[in-house]
């Protein structure tokens, strides 16, 4: 049986962030299972944060213009 391992080094300190056993990756393994149960959860969250953001944005220029939101 092989064992490969991924590092790297930030800050000054290794760490390992993946493992291979016999061709088998351990990161990988976890993102194919996520992906698989939840496939949209990345899009979702995506699209609510960028209307959090947008309505962040457009409260104040519409306040300091005077001008009401329409909805």
């Amino acid at each position: 049986m092989s064992l490969d391992y991924l590092m790297h080094h930030p800050r000054d300190r290794w760490q390992v962030y993946d493992l291979n056993i016999d061709g088998i990756s351990l990161v990988a393994n976890y993102r194919a299972q996520f992906n698989k149960d939840h496939p949209d959860l990345f899009v979702r969250s995506l699209v609510t944060t960028l209307k959090s953001r947008q309505a962040e944005f457009s409260a104040p220029a519409a306040a300091a213009s005077g001008a009401k939101s329409v909805r």
